[in-house]
């Protein structure tokens, strides 16, 4: 009695991190995978109320893949930290609650997701457009982004001036937010 038969997860995790959101979901962070495929970078979610698990799509992989991490949640922010990858990590990274769960729901099946968001099937079509697009971006953002970070390391590692390249950094961040605002807007429509 009071045992539950909970659903497995997608596929194997172990040094992961776990945050529980809304009383409703669990949301396993990186971890290790096995040998040929080591450190993950992405997210599972559980919806306790569905008994069912989702993957966010790679868009939203976090920029390091990590395990033996901590996370915790902190103002609307899943704050991952430091870790294992080839190394010790001391990064951080957040991933924004709303954000990470709003991509639950287009993991559902075409007529429950149009139902979902009431959307119409010609409009789901151009919204399903729209959003790949701004996916697309964000990848690239994300892919520009790691790779202006990792010239701040080295250049800082070498004694050389990177402001420059923090002042990318920053930028990077900015146009990140932009798009994820725009995709919080149409997932929410």
């Amino acid at each position: 009695q009071g045992a539950y038969n909970v659903r497995d997860m997608p596929g194997e995790r172990h040094a992961a991190a776990v945050v529980a959101l809304k009383n409703r979901y669990l949301v396993v962070i990186g971890g290790y995978r096995s040998e040929e495929v080591p450190d993950a970078s992405s997210c599972y979610i559980f919806d306790w109320s569905s008994n069912r698990w989702f993957k966010t799509p790679a868009s939203m992989n976090m920029s390091t893949p990590r395990r033996f991490h901590s996370a915790t949640v902190l103002d609307g922010k899943i704050v991952v930290a430091g870790g294992y990858c080839e190394g010790c990590l001391s990064s951080m990274e957040c991933i924004d609650v709303n954000v990470l769960l709003n991509y639950e729901i287009f993991d559902l099946d075409r007529q429950k997701r149009r139902k979902l968001l009431q959307i119409k099937p010609n409009e789901e079509i151009y919204v399903d457009k729209e959003i790949l697009k701004l996916k697309d971006m964000r990848r690239e953002l994300k892919e520009e982004l790691n790779h202006h970070m990792e010239m701040v390391k080295v250049r800082k590692m070498a004694g050389k001036d990177f402001s420059r390249e923090e002042h990318y950094v920053s930028v990077l961040l900015d146009k990140l937010d932009g798009v994820d605002s725009k995709l919080r807007k149409m997932i929410v429509r």
